[in-house]
Parts: C-alpha cells; structure tokens; sequence
C-alpha cells in the first residue's frame, strides 16, 4: 500500500481539504466504491468535499459514525450522538447519489441510525454483492468467510492486507476507493487531527 506524502498530509492538516492524487484522477475508470470508517465529527467538512471530488457509486462506512462520541462507554450522550449523527447521514444523502452501506459499530445505535437514514442499507456484518465482487463487511477485522473478494472493517488499527484471493482494507486507517473496473485500489489521508478527535492517539486509544 502506498505510504502518503508530505505535500499530501499538509494539504489535509492546513485546508482541511482532501488531496486526490494525480494518479487516481488519470487512472480512474468506475463505477467506485468509497470506504470510511470511525468518522469523527469534526471531519464531517471533509467528507463531503471527498463525496464531491469522488462521486462514488458505493459508499460503504463501517461503523463508529460519530467516533468523537464514545457511546458504548458513556450512554448519556446518546442525545450528542444522535445530533451529529443526523447531521452525517444527511450531508452523504444530500451530496450523493451512491448506493450506501453502513456497518454497526460499537459506538452506534442502530435504531438512531435507520431512523435518520431515507436510503441505504444497514448491516452489523455480512456479504453484500456489488458490481460481481462479494463484499464482507464489518465494524471489526474478525475471521471472514470464505469465498469474498474483499474485507471491508475498521475499529483499530489492523493493518491493510492482502490474503490468498481477498483483499483486507481498514476505512480507520485511511480513505480506501475501489476501482471496480480495474481493481485499482487507492488511499487518501484523513485530516491529520483525526486520531486525536477519535480519542485513538497513542497512549490514550479508546476504541
């Protein structure tokens, strides 16, 4: 997997703006699949700039929507939560037409989520079929069955992987799109804070 530059992580961190490499703006064919995961709402901004630049087709997000607010340990911010929360499903209805996923984390509640969302689908972990591939998609990077083509998770900080015939992508570590044509895979850095606004800096992780 490609490491990121420093012009990259500079543009991210000084205009909170996502960098699209030259490479995937050349070599894009589509449809695309775009992968986020444990989405802070401070990065919110971010996202849909990014939903603006890709244009996917897919969107898969993998769990922990708002992961600046640890629901699972502190249940009264469930109200936090569920502000921000409606604040995120809108802004990727509202500025794509892409056919979406959401995976339940441990910081979600599921019956927030589906009562926000007007289209897509939720799933706590499963196979879905998209363009011919089959698709495992988790909050957590557990055993998979076999048979998929690719592993969609995030949580911690597993890294990407590559395995007999699937491929292993964590949305926590970075913006993954999938080139569902030529099966090019490419990463965008999130903004540099973001760990910070996950709680997940080393020496004080939260997951």
């Amino acid at each position: 997997m490609r490491k990121f530059t420093i012009i990259e992580k500079i543009k991210c961190f000084i205009l909170d703006h996502p960098y699209i490499p030259d490479e995937f703006r050349q070599k894009k064919k589509g449809p695309l699949l775009l992968h986020i995961s444990d989405t802070p709402s401070n990065i919110f901004p971010f996202i849909k700039k990014l939903l603006q630049e890709i244009n996917p087709q897919y969107i898969v997000h993998t769990g922990d929507i708002v992961d600046n607010i640890k629901l699972e340990t502190d249940e009264r911010l469930l109200i936090t939560y569920m502000e921000e929360l409606e604040k995120i499903v809108t802004l990727i209805e509202e500025n794509s037409n892409a056919k979406i996923y959401y995976a339940i984390g441990n910081h979600d509640d599921e019956e927030s989520l589906k009562n926000y969302m007007k289209k897509g689908y939720v799933i706590k972990n499963g196979i879905v079929n998209i363009e011919g591939y089959k698709f495992y998609i988790n909050h957590y990077p557990d055993q998979i069955p076999k048979g998929v083509d690719y592993y969609l998770f995030g949580h911690n900080f597993s890294p990407h992987y590559q395995k007999n015939q699937h491929i292993g992508l964590n949305g926590l570590i970075s913006v993954n799109i999938i080139d569902l044509e030529s099966r090019e895979i490419h990463q965008i850095q999130y903004p540099i804070a973001t760990n910070r606004f996950r709680r997940m800096e080393k020496g004080k992780i939260s997951i």
